[in-house]
């Protein structure tokens, strides 16, 4: 699948386990940070960004999916695209019980689903080779990483820097809650 890349938005970030406050709906944290990430999604859809490209990942990625899922029964110029990083994603072990669920639920409001390493099952290097995909085909990365000295965000750290020597505005929701 073809992105214009000045008009697409990576997402990038914590997967369930690594949150700081619990991510149920009858927390006051966690309703206040869906409904930011939600403002932050709209917000660049209004300024033009009409596709978000995100890797499929348990917490931030899925919720932002779930996000742009009810923005896209409001307005038709929106595309949401999965970038796998190898076929077997979504049996894995990072997708299980109510997040295997939200990840089927989001995946109905794909465009596209790819396998961005065309890789069936899961190698050295496949989660950064989709990161790195994701974010050459963007212009802005939004992300989750309110601990950046975390071993459990090298990942992301990797690729915020990854995305700012690309060029790409970053745009981090730790910042915004």
């Amino acid at each position: 699948m073809e992105f214009e890349k000045t008009k697409t938005v990576a997402i990038i970030g914590f997967r369930h386990d690594m949150f700081n406050f619990p991510l149920y709906n009858n927390s006051y944290v966690y309703t206040g940070f869906k409904n930011t990430v939600f403002n932050s999604i709209w917000k660049l859809n209004q300024a033009g960004y009409n596709t978000f490209i995100y890797g499929g990942e348990s917490g931030f990625e899925i919720i932002c999916a779930e996000m742009i899922k009810v923005l896209k029964r409001k307005t038709s110029n929106i595309k949401l695209v999965c970038a796998l990083p190898y076929a077997a994603f979504p049996t894995s072990e990072h997708l299980e019980g109510e997040w295997k669920n939200r990840y089927i639920s989001a995946s109905y409001a794909c465009d596209s689903i790819l396998n961005v390493t065309r890789q069936d099952m899961k190698h050295k290097g496949c989660y950064r080779n989709r990161y790195e995909y994701m974010t050459d085909n963007s212009n802005i990365l939004l992300c989750y990483n309110d601990s950046p000295k975390s071993s459990m965000s090298a990942l992301i750290n990797y690729m915020m820097g990854y995305a700012l020597a690309s060029g790409l505005e970053i745009l981090n929701a730790a910042d915004l809650i």
